[in-house]
């Protein structure tokens, strides 16, 4: 920590102070076999994230509006999932739109792209036409990082319930009907 002089100017901080921070990390997480494409166990999953603005008492819903309409926002300062073949990690902010749905914004680095392909195909979730020209685009796409490893950054949206990688439409998110349960 350095102290600063009084006449050296103070960056001004956009978003409000944290309310509340969240350290969630768990490790060797075992999924039921045959379900999805990777039978490998998840190795670790860790998230940091800050919640900020006011949460006043009421019902949800107009618990939620008052923590939108007062700039309220959920920073995910660091998200990674490692389940080998796949390391995914990256970071965003999410709020909520008048509507009181989820929108936000991230950037998120994806290795063993080309070993998903493979075990997509393995689980007769994607032929192999279609795995053969995902592997041609992530290979166009990826981009080896500080340690020399292949990988893919993408910027993910969400807005007006849609989700997206890029220019890419990834599909719609399902409404959120917000149970009118008392906050304290």
């Amino acid at each position: 920590a350095r102290m600063l002089d009084a006449a050296e100017p103070v960056a001004s901080n956009p978003t409000l102070p944290p309310r509340a921070r969240v350290d969630l990390e768990a490790g060797d997480i075992s999924l039921p076999t045959g379900v999805l494409p990777l039978d490998t166990p998840i190795t670790r999953a860790a998230m940091t994230a800050e919640i900020t603005g006011d949460v006043p008492s009421g019902s949800l819903p107009q618990v939620l509006d008052a923590w939108r309409t007062g700039g309220g926002t959920v920073e995910f300062r660091s998200a990674s999932l490692d389940w080998p073949p796949i390391h995914i990690s990256g970071s965003g902010t999410a709020a909520l739109d008048d509507k009181l749905q989820p929108t936000g914004a991230a950037s998120v680095r994806v290795q063993g792209g080309l070993e998903l392909m493979d075990a997509l195909v393995k689980a007769g979730l994607v032929t192999d036409q279609a795995a053969s020209v995902a592997r041609i685009g992530l290979s166009l796409l990826m981009r080896p990082n500080a340690s020399g490893v292949q990988e893919l950054t993408v910027p993910l949206t969400l807005q007006d319930r849609a989700l997206s990688a890029g220019p890419l439409a990834l599909g719609t998110v399902n409404e959120i009907a917000w149970p009118p349960v008392s906050v304290p």
